[in-house]
């Protein structure tokens, strides 16, 4: 017990000077998922005819993740140094609002995508997702954003600072002060976490549907010369890496996510068994932090892999390669 309480003694004096080394090895995922971030759209938006649906979702997407990481990074500098009583309280509200709006705009763009897959497959010919349409929901997906995370800054459960031994930081999420303050988070939730999932899950069971129609008409017109020619096929799309790209940045953004709604509204409405599992609570939140952060790294990743073939396609000069893999 003497030595726990020791070395909580000198990690919290070594902060009375900054970050911890154990800190800043959280930071590493955060420039490099920004970098990368920025390359993919730099790529996929700087000529005119590589604008297509596809790639501009995945361009929003990628977007959002860099927002996210510069975000995630500084919630170590937000609850770990101290800081002056003067300067604390905007720096907590600043931090709450852009991370709650990370958070929301990377949630809806993931619904994007799956829907964006779906229109893909349901309406090839003649796609109802339209440049201009994405670009709506884009903007749709910035006012939802921008209005959620405003609701903290105007006195809806605000992110207020705490006292330390060395100065004031920001507790990012606490017991409601008031029983309205209660309500922001399940309503963030809902609307922002629950509607998308929603989306991603309808698109992909018509996804299933349309595959499921599509294999069994084909085997009852298999002895057709027409059938076996050409033609667009919904089972040739799902196997394309584009496809399985798309699925992935989707499931893991929404599986990857969830610790975090649970460790916050158990910290929320005060439910140990929920925010502080085996480790305590203020590690509980900094692991689902953490886990954020990297499922950004990963998405990255997958970004790359998205934009392989318009840097090494040489096959189709005169369209936009990634066209090649979707």
């Amino acid at each position: 017990m003497n030595n726990t309480t020791y070395n909580e003694n000198s990690i919290e004096k070594e902060r009375e000077n900054g970050l911890v080394f154990a800190n800043l090895t959280d930071l590493v995922p955060g420039p490099i998922v920004f970098g990368i971030s920025v390359f993919i759209v730099i790529v996929l938006l700087r000529e005119r005819r590589m604008r297509d649906v596809s790639n501009i979702m995945i361009a929003n997407a990628a977007m959002g993740d860099a927002l996210s990481a510069v975000v995630l990074m500084m919630s170590e500098y937000v609850s770990t140094v101290n800081h002056t009583a003067e300067h604390i309280q905007g720096i907590c509200s600043s931090f709450a609002y852009f991370l709650y709006f990370q958070y929301i705009y990377s949630s809806w763009s993931a619904a994007w995508l799956a829907f964006e897959r779906y229109d893909l497959i349901a309406n090839n010919v003649s796609r109802r997702l339209t440049v201009k349409k994405s670009l709506i929901l884009i903007l749709s997906t910035l006012v939802v954003s921008a209005l959620f995370s405003a609701m903290p800054t105007m006195g809806w459960d605000p992110i207020r600072p705490i006292k330390t031994a060395y100065g004031y930081s920001c507790r990012t999420f606490r017991p409601a002060d008031k029983v309205a303050d209660k309500f922001y988070l399940p309503l963030l939730y809902l609307i922002n976490y629950l509607v998308p999932l929603g989306i991603v899950i309808v698109s992909f069971s018509c996804v299933i549907r349309i595959v499921i129609r599509h294999v069994r008409s084909k085997k009852r017109r298999r002895a057709m010369r027409n059938n076996e020619e050409g033609g667009f096929s919904p089972l040739d799309v799902i196997r394309t890496r584009a496809f399985i790209i798309i699925v992935s940045l989707i499931v893991t953004n929404v599986v990857l996510t969830l610790p975090t709604i649970i460790i916050t509204l158990g910290a929320k409405f005060d439910v140990p068994q929920l925010c502080k599992f085996w480790i305590g609570e203020k590690y509980s939140i900094g692991f689902a932090s953490n886990l954020e952060l990297y499922n950004k790294l990963f998405n990255s990743l997958l970004y790359l892999l998205w934009i392989k073939n318009y840097i090494f396609c040489s096959s189709c000069p005169k369209t936009p390669k990634i066209a090649c893999s979707s």
